[in-house]
C-alpha cells in the first residue's frame, strides 16, 4: 500500500464521521416578480422558502402600487414540530436544524384559530397572514 492510499484509508472514515454529523442539508429559494394590471396598478410578489428535511418555512410578500397608494399583505407558512405552546400566549415551532419560530398569541393585533389538539410535540401547519393594518391572523392545523 503506498503512502497516499494508506492515508486515504485513514482519512476516509473521519470524512464520512463529519459528513454525517454535519448539518443538515437545505434547501432555498428565492424568485421577485412585478407584474402591471391592466389598470396600470404594479404588483411586486417576492417569495422565500427554505426546507430543511420535511420542516418548511415559506414566506411571500406582496406590494400593489397604484395611483391611490400602496398596499402590502404579507403570508408565512411554517410546517415543523412544536417545541413550545402556552394557550393564548405562544406557540414555538421548530423549522430546521436548531431553528424556531415563536408567534405570539397574546398580541392585540394578532387573531389566532388553533386546532384544540395541538401540543408540544404535534406536527403542524401554521399560517399568519398580515395586511396593510399590520394585524396578524395565525392558524395553525395538526399535520403538515
Amino acid at each position: 500500500m503506498t503512502k497516499t492510499q494508506k492515508s486515504l484509508f485513514v482519512l476516509s472514515p473521519l470524512l464520512a464521521l463529519t459528513l454525517a454529523c454535519s448539518k443538515p442539508e437545505g434547501t432555498e429559494k428565492h424568485s421577485e416578480s412585478t407584474t402591471s394590471t391592466p389598470d396600470g396598478a404594479k404588483v411586486k410578489t417576492t417569495e422565500d422558502t427554505k426546507q430543511v428535511g420535511e420542516n418548511l418555512e415559506a414566506k411571500t410578500e406582496t406590494k400593489v402600487t397604484t395611483n391611490d397608494g400602496t398596499m402590502k399583505s404579507e403570508a408565512l407558512t411554517v410546517i415543523g414540530t412544536v417545541t413550545a405552546y402556552e394557550v393564548g400566549k405562544k406557540l414555538e415551532v421548530l423549522t430546521g436544524d436548531k431553528e424556531s419560530r415563536t408567534f405570539d398569541l397574546s398580541d392585540a393585533k394578532t387573531t389566532a384559530a388553533i386546532a384544540p389538539d395541538v401540543k408540544v410535540g404535534s406536527r403542524v401547519t401554521v399560517t399568519q397572514t398580515t395586511a396593510d393594518s399590520d394585524h396578524k391572523n395565525i392558524k395553525v392545523d395538526v399535520g403538515g
